[in-house]
Parts: structure tokens; sequence; C-alpha cells
């Protein structure tokens, strides 16, 4: 089974952790692609937006 990187209601689904997140998806939770972990799109102190995992 294939994943896409996608906008699912409320999360998105199928993200690599670490990457940069788009702005649709700040402050909000995805799930890995690979672990199916959960991971929130944080804005870092340098202001860059990423998954990061929760």
């Amino acid at each position: 089974m294939t994943c896409t990187y996608q906008r699912s209601g409320t999360h998105w689904s199928c993200i690599t952790p670490g990457v940069y997140c788009p702005a649709a998806a700040h402050n909000r939770y995805g799930y890995a692609k690979v672990t199916n972990r959960r991971y929130k799109c944080s804005q870092y102190p340098n202001g860059q937006w990423r998954w990061k995992r929760v």
C-alpha cells in the first residue's frame, strides 16, 4: 500500500519527520509514512516550521 502526503480532515497523512511542513499544516498533526507515529508541525526558534515528534 502506497501512502500519499495529503491533508485528511484535520491531520496530514504520510509525512516525513523533520522536513518542512506547509503553512496549511502549522500547529496540526501528521502521521509518519514509515512508523505511523504522530508528529506536529511546529515552529522552531529559527522560524522554520518542521514536523516534530510529539
